[in-house]
């Protein structure tokens, strides 16, 4: 049996980031979504599957977290660089850099809701538990929502057995067929109102391949007047690409239904984002002086750098939004104690508020000192909690391999490690994000530890870490 090495967060994400080219968006679609890939893959754990790490891993797992970057009062954008450490050695050595912008929270405006229900299979009772309960919490939220918003909800199989109140926007029709029922939508509602649509989606195993993208493109033809969609998932085994398709075409939110998940303040959350104004056209660049080189950039698939610079574009940034990026970099060799100005953050950008460009500059020293008791203080947490999302992905990127290799025992180990490196950054501070992350890899720790008291293992990891992977990587159009 072979035995496969586990791989630090460097390593790993060398061999998985492949480099493209300067100048290309910070996030992967609109700088809307944040995909939630653990939420994706906690769906896959408690339904018993086993976890393809390779397939799971985002394009910018960092984005998909929030890091608490304020913004200055009154100012739209805030700019951030966070290095690992107050101060260096003057030998010389490499570090961590977080670089982040940051905006101001939104005020939410009416919303007029509309949920658009298909499920395949209807009568199944864990499903339609869960789906009781959310229309319920729906319905409650929209009394917390600004005066004049609303909720519809057409159901695809009718009101019966729903057990909500609210009304619909167009008369029931049962129908099977999720794009015959999506398309009578396209036309029912007149431009320039504040419409949003909440796809809550169910079973959908039946559609092929084709079935889908007919059913993006016309997300994509509600989106070119104005009408946004979001997309809930209670669904078992649900195509995830397909669904990150849809709310990308939709200019959404992702999210799937867990225990914990209260589609209530969800509700809330998603009127306050799509209330937000959104910055456009915005141009990062970062240099670095005095000699100081960048020697790569952690977790990012789309963005390069030069030895002195990295430039990124962001089409599109709303308020209430934080992006961060994680370069490393080399410091050289001083000759004696001294403050040099290290770093310096550039952004220009298009402002929704003043509907002019705006320019936003900004620089940071770094210490350096002979005193190497001067360099051991804490390092900074929000850099370290960056690495620690990182190495989170990367276990289970080791996970799939150990299992690939028959030794469940030490995918668990691997996922233990990591769920202890978790807690110490949850304890310090109430951090909803790392709980779910520590949850879920400890509820696929406790499903690996009993693997080879199964039967048919080859059969599982064939499916689970090989043909079903399509759920994550189809591509849409």
């Amino acid at each position: 049996m072979k035995t496969l090495p586990t791989h630090s967060y460097s390593r790993i994400f060398n061999q998985l980031v492949l480099i493209l080219s300067i100048g290309v968006a910070l996030v992967g679609c609109t700088g809307n979504i944040k995909m939630e890939s653990m939420s994706k893959i906690g769906e896959d754990v408690r339904s018993g599957r086993l976890v393809s790490g390779t397939a799971a891993m985002p394009q910018d797992p960092l984005n998909e977290y929030t890091h608490d970057l304020t913004t200055p009062a009154g100012a739209e954008l805030g700019l951030h660089i966070i290095p690992e450490q107050a101060g260096y050695l003057n030998t010389g050595q490499e570090s961590h850099l977080l670089v982040g912008i940051s905006t101001p929270r939104p005020t939410a405006r009416a919303t007029r809701f509309h949920v658009l229900l298909f499920d395949e299979s209807p009568s199944d009772k864990a499903r339609s538990a869960n789906l009781k309960t959310m229309l319920t919490q729906l319905q409650t939220a929209v009394g917390q929502l600004p005066k004049g918003s609303g909720l519809t909800i057409d159901s695809a199989f009718g009101a019966k057995g729903l057990g909500h109140r609210a009304k619909p926007l167009l008369a029931h029709e049962q129908t099977g067929n999720m794009e015959k029922f999506l398309r009578r939508y396209v036309f029912a509602i007149p431009e320039g109102d504040n419409h949003h649509f909440i796809l809550l989606l169910g079973s959908h195993k039946s559609l092929n391949h084709a079935e889908k993208q007919n059913i993006i493109d016309i997300i994509n033809i509600l989106n070119s007047v104005g009408l946004t969609t979001s997309v809930i998932s209670y669904a078992e085994n649900p195509d995830f690409a397909f669904m990150t398709a849809l709310a990308d075409k939709g200019q959404g939110s992702l999210q799937m239904h867990t225990p914990e998940f209260d589609a209530g303040k969800w509700l809330v959350a998603e009127n306050e984002r799509i209330s937000a104004p959104v910055i456009k056209d915005l141009r990062l660049t970062l240099k670095t002086h005095n000699d100081i080189r960048l020697t790569g950039i952690l977790g990012n698939r789309q963005i390069t750098h030069q030895p002195k610079s990295i430039s990124v574009h962001i089409p599109t940034l709303r308020h209430g939004q934080d992006m961060v990026m994680l370069p490393r970099f080399a410091l050289p060799a001083f000759e004696d104690e001294r403050k040099i100005k290290a770093f310096s953050l550039t952004a220009v950008y298009y402002s929704p508020v003043s509907k002019t460009y705006q320019t936003r500059h900004f620089s940071y020293q770094l210490d350096i000192t002979t005193n190497i008791n001067k360099t051991l203080q804490p390092k900074a947490v929000p850099v370290l909690r960056a690495l620690a999302i990182l190495d989170t992905f990367n276990s289970l990127v080791d996970a799939e391999q150990l299992v690939h290799g028959r030794r469940p025992y030490e995918a668990v180990a691997v996922l233990t490690r990591q769920m202890r490196s978790l807690r110490q950054f949850a304890a310090r501070k109430n951090d909803p994000a790392l709980t779910r992350d520590i949850g879920v890899l400890e509820q696929y720790a406790k499903r690996l530890l009993t693997f080879n008291d199964e039967w048919f293992q080859w059969s599982t990891i064939n499916r689970d870490l090989g043909w079903d992977r399509k759920r994550f990587s189809a591509v849409y159009q």
